[in-house]
């Protein structure tokens, strides 16, 4: 997988702007009933807990697009490990410019860090095996740029973007097909026009057969630790030039074993659909 964690400025300023609509609607009536249009004052964003920061730069975009004038310093980037009752960044200007973008900046913070932390947990258990882990399609409708985004800064790799962007010919696949000795010429079509070809086994039989297709990528699909150490002996005798891929009932407590089976990829859904958030404040100071 190619690494780029790079999130396209278009992308972040569109979330901004589509939750900024939602958040704030017509307006902060209670920030704008009680509290002076000139008061001024400094809004430090505090982390609660342990965590791999993300998300600081979407922070910063909530804060501009409130109001031009607020001066918002990041003290610590994203990638970064930060610790229980870290000021993570400050933001300087209008106390009702602040308190407009306060809990979508927490928002974005939250959610992004819980995904890059969760993913850094996974990483740590395999890195030692040189074993990659990779996230999914289960994500957050509309939000994938972001999340995946995340995946990265937590160390994580990123599958295919979408259904265009790579084939996996996963068991519905296999169902629907009527002739699989066409599949050899159908891929080898397809190869030329996408990223990779992936095929989905669900078994043994299953496996040694397809490595008779010129795919790329096997995957083996919520195999027993023990039946996975030995059909991907038998698949790397066979095919030694194809990634093999590893998914589905695989958590953090035996994702190293799953890891010591000799497999390339780990994919695991959980990273960006199971994630705990991470809890952030911001706190007022004058």
């Amino acid at each position: 997988m190619k690494k780029d964690i790079i999130v396209l400025p278009i992308n972040i300023k569109k979330a901004v702007r589509d939750a900024l609509k939602e958040d704030v609607g017509s307006g902060d009536i209670t920030s704008e009933t009680f509290i002076p249009s000139n008061v001024t004052c400094r809004g430090d964003i505090v982390v609660k807990e342990d965590a791999y920061l993300c998300g600081i730069y979407v922070a910063q975009e909530v804060f501009k697009q409130v109001d031009q004038n607020l001066k918002f310093k990041a003290k610590h980037l994203d990638g970064a490990f930060v610790s229980k009752g870290t000021v993570v960044a400050s933001v300087f200007g209008k106390a009702l410019s602040i308190l407009k973008g306060e809990r979508l900046s927490l928002n974005f913070l939250q959610r992004l860090s819980g995904i890059s932390t969760f993913t850094r947990k996974f990483v740590n258990k395999v890195d030692r095996y040189g074993v990659q882990i990779l996230d999914t399609r289960k994500t957050t409708p509309n939000w994938r740029y972001l999340e995946r985004y995340a995946v990265r800064i937590g160390g994580g790799e990123n599958h295919r973007f979408d259904l265009s962007d790579a084939v996996i010919i996963k068991d519905n696949h296999l169902r629907a097909i009527k002739n699989f000795q066409r599949l050899k010429g159908d891929i080898l079509k397809l190869k030329k026009k996408v990223k990779f070809v992936e095929i989905e086994a669900q078994n043994h039989p299953q496996a040694i057969k397809f490595t008779q297709l010129p795919v790329d990528v096997m995957m083996f699909d919520n195999f027993e630790v023990s039946q996975l150490k030995k059909i991907v002996k038998i698949v790397r005798k066979k095919r030694p030039d194809l990634i093999l891929e590893a998914s589905g009932g695989i958590k953090l407590h035996n994702v190293e074993k799953y890891a010591k089976c000799g497999v390339d990829w780990i994919s695991i859904g959980a990273i960006t659909h199971s994630y705990k958030s991470i809890n952030f404040c911001l706190d007022l100071i004058q």
